[in-house]
């Protein structure tokens, strides 16, 4: 989906990444709320691959980390025993991965080898994509160059990533710096399925956190064979994402920060005096490539990803799998909080893609050209932030104040910059149907509360209606009606409560839309 010229220097006229960042003159440096897993150096060629931190490999087999595959404490358990003291799943895993894989039955022998939870299933997903998918030249590069040195890679853990990855806490703000390499290393194990499973007793304690083993893309285990349509393309993404890396690793920077805020922090809403800011609509476009240069919001689910490694195929999966880095978020992101938004800032888009849900295509390669900041990343900063699942029978509870409210938090957790609030330095935001589509939202509902909580922290917003003329139309006719009544943000949420007592009073065949409702009264 292109865009217009006419929408184009529309897009061009709002403020941009990188041009309206202010200048980085500092490296990152290590702090409580800042993990930095590898040696940061703005003076160092940028060609070159940063070098992970410590110089050896630190273990962390705790609640507050990610229990490492490589780690001595990962002990070999059968029938609920300990195997020999000196046996740990590492040697096992390294033992299997190092031997010769040239069939999707030798690669499903190797995962079982040492991940005893996949049990009986079959690798019926993986060995179509195999069979099907892939072309003999394709196959034949699968097992013969991707797969070894995948291998190579993974095994590779303990050298690249020297230390057990913290977690990102609900409740917290931290954020984590982990090379491209690194990431690369930790998707590679996840793909081979080597981390530890969460329900097992040493991970009782992460049980927020979402399944970051590959195991369900290759297996269409409990579910109907129509899903396979969908996982079969996932795998086109990440093997090419694959085969891109190891032929020339990047040596960038990706950032991964959890946003907590307090009650203190949230504004009262229907005080808020603040004017409101630009809304574009746009019909055509997609939010990762017209988007490109602001915010990106991410549809999230709240576990990061959703059902990325599921059948799962609508905007947030989608792009998990053009920016495959994203799917390290999974290894170290509980479940997302109220008041909480995780931001992840620099990956690479690597696929282009068509379609959506069950028609979703993987396409070919794409060449990212986005330029990179001072710190290594590529400015491309994606913000997950989760909206409210409603049912056909209870989505009319979406206009309540407490709900509708709960989503104008959300927002402004994703939407606030923690270092400014300066209008210049602030990029506009791309988002749409936030929550709507499968979550059953108002899209006329949800684009007033982002288009508040932008208001709230001085950016503009973008709106994609992914080629809806009809409600572009209609967010243009509300838009000139808040700039032509000059309504504030604490007069919009007035509006909202007043809409809600309204929808209270009158049958459902005679409610007014949200929009109409606003303008006619």
């Amino acid at each position: 989906m292109t865009t217009s010229v006419e929408n184009l220097e529309v897009l061009q006229a709002l403020n941009q990444m990188p041009d309206c960042l202010p200048p980085i003159t500092e490296q990152v440096v290590a702090s409580d709320e800042r993990y930095v897993i590898y040696r940061p150096d703005l003076d160092c060629d940028n060609t070159v691959l940063p070098k992970p931190y410590p110089d050896q490999y630190v273990d962390h087999w705790d609640e507050n980390h990610v229990k490492m595959p490589n780690s001595p404490e990962n002990i070999v358990i059968t029938d609920g025993k300990l195997a020999q003291t000196d046996q740990t799943y590492w040697m096992v895993i390294t033992e299997s991965l190092s031997a010769e894989i040239k069939s999707a039955e030798q690669f499903e022998a190797a995962i079982k080898a040492y991940n005893p939870d996949i049990g009986d299933k079959k690798f019926d997903v993986f060995e179509t994509f195999v069979t099907n998918i892939c072309n003999d030249r394709e196959r034949d590069e699968l097992f013969n160059e991707i797969i070894p040195q995948m291998s190579r890679l993974a095994l590779s853990l303990p050298k690249i990533v020297t230390q057990s990855i913290p977690l990102l806490r609900q409740r917290q703000n931290r954020t984590l710096f982990l090379s491209q390499q690194q990431c690369a290393c930790l998707l590679a194990n996840s793909f081979f399925c080597t981390f530890p499973q969460r329900n097992q007793e040493i991970q009782a304690t992460n049980y927020n956190l979402p399944v970051a083993n590959f195991f369900s893309l290759f297996t269409n285990y409990g579910q109907s064979g129509a899903y396979s349509t969908t996982k079969l393309q996932k795998l086109r993404c990440i093997v090419n994402y694959f085969r891109r890396v190891l032929r020339n690793m990047p040596t960038g920077v990706v950032s991964f920060e959890r946003r907590y805020l307090q009650i203190d922090d949230l504004p009262d809403w229907s005080q808020s005096t603040k004017t409101i800011r630009k809304l574009v609509p746009m019909t055509d476009g997609l939010i990762e490539t017209a988007g490109s240069g602001f915010m990106q919001i991410d549809f999230a689910n709240k576990n990061i990803g959703g059902g990325v490694l599921s059948c799962g195929c609508v905007q947030e999966e989608i792009r998990f799998v053009i920016n495959p880095e994203l799917l390290v978020a999974r290894l170290f992101t509980e479940q997302q909080l109220c008041t909480e938004a995780v931001h992840i800032y620099g990956t690479e888009q690597f696929n282009k893609y068509s379609g959506y849900s069950m028609t979703f295509k993987w396409t070919g390669d794409y060449v990212d050209q986005t330029p990179s900041d001072q710190w290594r990343r590529r400015t491309t900063r994606i913000v997950a932030i989760d909206a409210i699942y409603f049912s056909s029978d209870n989505k009319h509870l979406q206009y309540g104040r407490e709900i509708f409210e709960r989503e104008l938090n959300k927002a402004f957790a994703g939407f606030l910059d923690r270092d400014t609030d300066e209008p210049e330095y602030l990029s506009a935001i791309a988002s749409g149907n936030w929550g709507c589509g499968a979550f059953n939202g108002d899209p006329e509902l949800k684009a007033l509360v982002q288009l508040m909580a932008v208001s709230q922290v001085n950016r503009d917003l973008v709106y994609f209606t992914f080629d809806n003329p009809q409600l572009k139309t209609r967010l243009d006719n509300i838009n000139k009606f808040i700039v032509d009544k000059n309504i504030n943000v604490g007069q919009l949420h007035r509006a909202l409560v007043d809409y809600d007592n309204y929808r209270n009073q009158v049958s459902v065949k005679n409610c007014k839309n949200l929009f109409d409702f606003i303008i006619e009264f």
